[in-house]
């Protein structure tokens, strides 16, 4: 048995029936699991699983030959399952700037895992806490998280580990970056107000700017202050509320036996970064 997406656009739910037309031969045949995914501009998702019972092919003159696959009634999904929430959740995801790339033709083979994961709608957290966090860092912020481990766990760079541990290191580095250029920003903005208190209307902290390689993310200090702010924000411990890391540590921990198969079943592969090194685990 093999598991496959494919395209809703290709699915007749009046007669639980697949048809696709291609030059090429179409490997799908009874007792093949099927889920169908919907797409939209750069979003996919998907909304059901059925299987096939029967296939046939049919030629047809001057065109592509027709393949057709008679199937059970669709199963829906309550809600469809968006491939932005489980990218990082699917093996056969390497596009992580752009997961729906995956999903640009038709059809395409899933295997099981994959094809579970989309069915059951599982996240793998950690991997899925790493991934998002990581990729939306600025480059230079990538190369000192890369410093950062070499420091202090380097043997996370040079041999497989859980996604659990790349993720708490991910965690400790958040807290030390965003902490400390919050605290250094506060103390640029103390100067510049003392300077503009001198120099009157000479003088404005909202005018300066951050340099940086990337002319396209440039934003003044007062603006990168406030995010910051914002976010080291959401890192402080509350008696009351857990903070947005330890929101993540709880779903990790509840979530333990499934995340025990995750980590098996991605043993062995690269952190799931947009900008890859070759000090980064295989």
């Amino acid at each position: 048995m093999r598991y496959w997406a494919v395209d809703d656009r290709h699915y007749d739910p009046l007669h639980n029936r697949v048809k696709l037309s291609s030059w090429r031969r179409v490997s799908i045949l009874p007792p093949d699991r099927i889920v169908l995914f919907q797409r939209d501009t750069g979003d996919v998702s998907f909304i059901g699983t059925t299987a096939v019972l029967s296939a046939s092919s049919e030629e047809q003159p001057e065109e592509r030959p027709l393949h057709t696959f008679e199937t059970e009634e669709l199963e829906s999904f309550d809600t469809p399952r968006d491939l932005e929430s489980i990218a990082y959740s699917l093996t056969l995801i390497k596009r992580f700037d752009r997961p729906h790339l995956h999903f640009s033709r038709a059809y395409r083979l899933l295997g099981k895992n994959n094809f579970s994961v989309i069915q059951r709608g599982s996240i793998f957290w950690a991997r899925t806490a790493f991934g998002r966090y990581v990729n939306a860092l600025h480059p230079d912020q990538i190369r000192n998280f890369v410093q950062f481990i070499a420091q202090t766990e380097p043997e996370l760079l040079v041999r497989p580990s859980p996604f659990s541990l790349a993720w708490q290191a991910l965690r400790t580095f958040l807290r030390y970056e965003y902490v400390g250029a919050t605290e250094l920003l506060h103390a640029i903005r103390d100067i510049a107000e003392r300077i503009q208190g001198s120099l009157g209307g000479d003088f404005s902290y909202s005018a300066l700017q951050i340099s940086s390689s990337d002319e396209s993310r440039n934003d003044s200090l007062a603006v990168q202050e406030a995010r910051l702010s914002r976010f080291v924000d959401s890192l402080a411990s509350d008696q009351d509320a857990p903070n947005l890391l330890e929101r993540i540590d709880e779903r990790i921990s509840d979530s333990f036996e499934s995340e025990k198969v995750f980590e098996a079943e991605f043993e062995g592969t690269r952190w799931p970064m947009l900008k890859t090194s070759g000090l980064f685990a295989q």
